[in-house]
């Protein structure tokens, strides 16, 4: 009988730790691909922090506060809790480059939503990066204060205007 309940409980075990279905729209704590190779892999733990959306090659959309129009991408906390992004940062060379720290004191509540300036000119202000986006398409990652990867972002070429947004189902697509 012992043996039969433990193997009743190992069974539970290795049923509750079966990878969850790709198919929800929780993408809390599993990595979802679309059909053009985005990974979203926002944690719950993290309180969900994704880039909700990024322009690479920004014509005539937006301005920054120097009146350029340069590249963006938006940070966006999609889950329930404050985050607090001290020590956080940002990368589109993740294996090359040193990642341009999110500046100190920055959080995000629920819904919040924080757009940074990748233009290589952090010299313009605190929310500039020290990188562009490529039009070619790339990989954005975002790491949190241990450097561990919160999203690593696979986006497609993209033409001049044209943004690529998350949806609310955390899927991805040109506008």
């Amino acid at each position: 009988m012992r043996h039969l309940l433990s193997l009743s409980a190992l069974l539970l075990l290795a049923a509750c730790a079966k990878p969850a279905d790709t198919d929800s729209a929780d993408t809390s704590a599993q990595d979802t691909a679309d059909d053009t190779g985005s990974e979203d892999t926002g944690s719950a733990a993290q309180g969900q922090i994704v880039i909700s959306e990024l322009v690479a090659k920004n014509d005539s959309l937006e301005t920054d506060e120097n009146g350029d129009n340069d590249d963006w991408l938006v940070l966006e906390n999609v889950g329930d809790a404050e985050v607090s992004l001290e020590g956080w940062s940002l990368t589109d060379d993740y294996e090359v480059e040193e990642p341009w720290p999110v500046p100190s004191g920055q959080s995000l509540a629920p819904g919040a939503t924080l757009r940074i300036w990748c233009d290589d000119e952090p010299e313009q202000g605190d929310l500039h990066a020290n990188f562009k986006l490529s039009g070619d398409g790339e990989t954005v990652h975002i790491l949190d204060a241990d450097g561990a990867i919160i999203q690593a972002l696979e986006f497609p070429a993209l033409e001049a205007d044209q943004k690529y947004v998350r949806d609310a189902n955390g899927n991805y697509a040109i506008e």
